[in-house]
């Protein structure tokens, strides 16, 4: 029999201390039989089980179950799903334990709780937990194509989309598995799984999914294998989820008069990367293509007033990864009556007394007439001050003071008579001082930087439209080191409209300023309506310039910019319309690739600052500025000619070099070599057997490279070198 140093009495006292925090009397277990010798007793413990605590319900809504335990004996454990999970040993007679299990979502744990006592005795108890089933969301179930934009700007199919919801958001960890097929009923394959810590909802792209078809998903609910679940369970089935992968089924075109002819207008083009415009002068019938597009709007210039035209647009989409062209349905007729246009006139003062009228060309219109009212009179009426067959006119001799209201007649005049006019008006002009300026803009930005590098200056060219009337116009600035804004400078007259202003910054504190502001006053009375502008943006690189490298690659350049410490490369596809940012780079320098043929591309060069405070610019000064862009297409180079040799009777092998972005090349044959050539092959390598070589001929061969650009369009290179070959055997 096993004997212990420590009473029981002293064990209940140390219990005592741990639960307690201080030690109740220890009774005498013991008599004194020898002078200072106890004697030793045996000390045993019953194994109980004295609380659990393990939520409040059945059912787990988060994502873990809190557990907590006590009780006497010498140890406990506890088992979820019959493996051991957690255990506590003891030498005072009681346990406890304290721990958290992370469950996965609709699956119902079995919780074995065993304490043993040193007698022998052992005591279990029993309890099970469920963690929330998911239940999906069928209203929310739904699936889509997605695009991308590719390396060369265009936009391609790259995805098929799926997505259910749950009805509430699930705590507990999930796994979910996707399936598809072709079919609705059958023939489902697992195409991803997938591990979720919490969330409300299962999704998936599939970048397999070739374009063109249509794919049935389907998605389930799983609890995977582990310690604790023997064998994969599925939770909940979504309902099946149709999807196709090709573009939306209808296009819409909007169509209406502008200045120049018929304006049409794609809209929710999806990737269609291609539209034929067919027209008519009957909505039945008698449709003809007038034109192929790339990008989502055309005007028809060659109308004529009084006349209706209807169109109709066959959207395509060009899938460069199956090279094939594919049409969508054709959109409903659209008709539009062209009638005169209705020009729109542009009033500046141009001085205290005069006014300039400018407007675009009207269409239909062969002769403006101008006409004027002063408004401040009352019941006063128009009257005509002149005809033109120009877009300006300037109106002089105005009274300062009064408000103006200036119209433009539109007229077709045929043989001395109006056939039709349209008119518009200016709205009113105050000839006279009023508290507002106009336009504030940006004319050109320069920088500075000092030879340390530790100083930056940016200067911006500031100018607005002028107020006659005004005394002179207040300027200030915001100072981004006190948090104000503050007074820069006072410009005493009306007539000056431009103002250099500079914001200094150091390489600690950045840029002084961020924002300037410019207020008209007459007298001593300050306008309290400003105009503002930044004048913190760096300047574009200006001098851009492309030229090819290889035959994949060409290289930007373009002027430092001083005190930039890098530049951000952008290119727009022409076509498309879409700018992406190519590379950032400390150089003057910078070679792309990734082109697609037959597009155009342009290119800008944004100055990037360490400075803080100062950005990247985005102000309009640089939109069609040649000085700051450059356009660029990138063309298949010539195959370079390797040779043609008659390998066989009645044969002529003809090989060449690859050329960089060809897709083909085309072959052509003569039985001249200055004649005229025939097209006889199209092919993907970079020879060719002509079959067709009779005994005793010679025969003359040429190649050129094709492709087809990221809209569809068809490109050919040059022509390479001839060869020529005697079908001798």
């Amino acid at each position: 029999m096993k004997k212990k140093i420590i009473s029981k009495a002293l064990c209940v006292a140390l219990a005592s201390v741990l639960m307690f925090g201080e030690a109740a009397p220890a009774m005498a277990a013991t008599k004194s039989l020898d002078q200072g010798q106890a004697v030793v007793a045996e000390d045993t413990f019953s194994a109980s089980i004295d609380g659990i605590e393990a939520g409040n319900s059945a059912t787990v809504t988060d994502n873990h179950v809190g557990i907590s335990a006590w009780g006497s004996g010498t140890s406990a454990k506890l088992y979820v799903n019959g493996v051991e999970f957690e255990s506590r040993k003891t030498s005072y007679g009681y346990w406890d334990i304290n721990t958290d299990f992370y469950g996965k979502a609709g699956v119902t744990y079995t919780f074995k709780l065993e304490a043993e006592g040193s007698d022998g005795s052992t005591v279990t108890k029993t309890f099970n937990r469920k963690f929330e089933t998911p239940v999906f969301d069928k209203s929310t179930t739904r699936g889509w194509w997605n695009s991308e934009i590719d390396e060369t700007g265009y936009s391609k199919y790259a995805s098929l989309y799926v997505n259910t919801e749950f009805l509430s958001r699930v705590s507990a960890k999930y796994d979910y598995y996707v399936y598809r097929s072709t079919n609705p009923k059958t023939g489902f394959k697992k195409i991803s799984s997938n591990t979720v810590y919490g969330g409300t909802n299962c999704y998936n792209y599939d970048y397999n999914a070739a374009y063109g078809k249509t794919y049935y998903y389907q998605i389930k609910v799983v609890a995977e294998k582990d310690d604790y679940i023997k064998t994969t369970k599925v939770i909940a089935t979504s309902p099946v989820i149709k999807v196709s992968a090709d573009n939306w089924k209808n296009i819409y075109v909007n169509a209406e008069l502008d200045h120049k002819g018929v304006k049409l207008n794609i809209e929710d083009r999806g990737i269609y990367n291609q539209f034929d415009i067919y027209r008519s002068a009957s909505k039945n019938g008698g449709y003809k293509k007038i034109k192929t597009i790339t990008g989502d709007e055309f005007t028809d210039t060659t109308v004529k007033a009084g006349k209706i035209y209807y169109y109709k647009v066959i959207p395509k989409y060009y899938e460069t990864r199956t090279g094939k062209l594919v049409s969508g349905n054709t959109t409903a007729a659209v008709g539009v009556k062209v009638t005169m246009g209705t020009p729109v006139p542009i009033a500046q003062i141009t001085s205290s007394t005069s006014v300039k009228l400018t407007w675009d060309k009207v269409r239909g219109a062969n002769v403006y007439e101008i006409w004027y009212m002063q408004t401040d009179i009352s019941g006063n009426q128009y009257s005509k001050l002149g005809v033109t067959k120009g877009n300006s006119y300037t109106v002089k001799g105005l009274k300062n003071g009064h408000l103006y209201r200036f119209m433009l007649k539109a007229q077709n005049v045929s043989n001395g008579k109006v056939v039709c006019e349209n008119q518009n008006d200016t709205g009113r002009v105050i000839m006279g001082y009023d508290d507002n300026i106009y336009s504030l803009r940006a004319t050109y930005i320069s920088t500075a930087i000092s030879k340390d590098k530790k100083t930056l200056a940016i200067y911006t060219n500031l100018a607005w439209d002028k107020n006659y009337w005004a005394s002179g116009y207040v300027i200030t600035a915001y100072n981004r080191y006190t948090g104000k804004e503050e007074n820069v400078a006072k410009i005493s007259s009306g007539t000056k409209n431009t103002y250099r202003f500079k914001n200094p910054g150091t390489s600690t504190k950045g840029m002084k300023y961020t924002y300037v502001r410019v207020r008209p006053y007459k007298g001593s009375v300050v306008s309290d309506t400003p105009i503002e502008i930044n004048v913190n943006c760096m300047p574009f690189a200006s001098g851009v310039k492309v030229s090819r490298k290889t035959n994949s690659s060409a290289v930007i350049s373009w002027k430092a910019v001083p005190g930039a410490s890098g530049y951000s490369v952008y290119r727009t596809n022409k076509q498309s319309g879409e700018t992406q940012c190519r590379g950032n780079v400390t150089a003057t320098k910078y070679e792309d690739k990734d082109y697609s043929v037959k597009t155009d591309y342009e290119y800008y060069v944004v100055a990037q600052s360490s400075f803080e405070g100062a950005w990247g610019n985005s102000h309009y000064i640089y939109e069609g500025n040649a000085k700051y862009f450059a356009k660029y297409q990138h063309k298949l180079a010539a195959p370079k000619m390797g040779s043609a040799k008659n390998t066989a009777a009645g044969q002529v092998k003809v090989k060449w070099y690859a050329v960089a972005g060809a897709q083909r090349y085309w072959v052509y044959r003569s039985t001249s070599k200055n004649g005229k050539y025939t097209k006889i092959a199209s092919v993907a390598t970079t020879s060719y057997v002509d079959k067709k070589a009779a005994k005793g001929g010679t025969y003359y061969y040429k190649v050129a490279a094709a492709a087809v650009s990221g809209a569809g369009v068809k490109a050919q290179s040059a022509y390479s070198a001839v060869a020529g070959a005697k079908s001798s055997k």
